[in-house]
């Protein structure tokens, strides 16, 4: 835990430019539904199985 992934590391050839802030579980999943995060954990553990 604690690892960052920078999207260029995944075939961007342009950085996307973002603010490595720290924020709180409750800030990142403010605007997140149900059904995204369902989805969105489904996908994580199907792509990197190996770091959960």
């Amino acid at each position: 835990m604690g690892g960052r992934f920078g999207c260029k590391c995944y075939g961007n050839s342009i950085p996307i430019p973002f603010d490595d802030l720290p924020a709180s579980r409750d800030e990142v999943l403010a605007d997140t539904s149900v059904e995204q995060y369902r989805l969105l954990s489904q996908r994580v553990r199907t792509s990197v199985p190996s770091i959960l």
